[in-house]
């Protein structure tokens, strides 16, 4: 990877074992959010809070043929391009988790102190908690603002897509679990 490239940084949300149902990047600096299933755009969600309804297909074709190096946290987000594009460049995408983990690891008194926090010992087994972004970003200056949504993406996704199936408007709640989810994914951008 010589010279210097543009960046994107990248983060999907949807539930699990399924495909995204919306986006969140930046590209230049510029912050976005596309929808790729109706829920995230529906009428029935705050204008501001609507997202524009793109072709899943044709947003992984135009972030990857960009030539931009693609920033994201997890290999993930790498399984859900190479759904759509055969043969990937491994050349095209940047793990920052990966990164992260061999930078704190060579470190040797920033892993001791990392080994000391108590997301260290909690090992769960569908949710470990020792290498998430939010537990790594406590090593840098970036502030993240809560709620984060640790747990809790799901949670609010169900809420919206029940407001939206339901019949009048989305309830208070609703509209708070949309307004939690779209900044949790801003934040990821934005951490990443």
């Amino acid at each position: 990877m010589g010279g210097h490239r543009d960046i994107i940084f990248i983060d999907f949300e949807g539930f699990r074992d399924g495909d995204p149902v919306f986006v969140g990047f930046k590209d230049k600096s510029k912050f976005q959010q596309y929808a790729f299933d109706q829920v995230f755009s529906d009428q029935k969600l705050p204008r501001d809070k609507r997202l524009n309804l793109v072709s899943f297909d044709c947003f992984i074709e135009d972030i990857y043929y960009s030539e931009k190096l693609i920033a994201h946290f997890t290999s993930h987000e790498v399984e859900i391009f190479s759904k759509i594009i055969p043969n990937l460049d491994s050349e095209r995408f940047l793990d920052i988790h990966k990164l992260f983990k061999q930078r704190l690891k060579r470190n040797k008194s920033s892993y001791a102190d990392y080994k000391k926090m108590p997301e260290w010992n909690k090992k769960k087994k569908f949710s470990n908690p020792r290498w998430t972004l939010k537990t790594m970003l406590k090593f840098t200056d970036f502030k993240i603002k809560e709620p984060y949504g640790k747990g809790l993406v799901t949670k609010w996704m169900k809420s919206v897509y029940n407001g939206v199936s339901s019949q009048g408007e989305l309830a208070k709640m609703q509209k708070l679990n949309l307004t939690n989810l779209l900044k949790h994914n801003k934040t990821d951008v934005d951490g990443i």
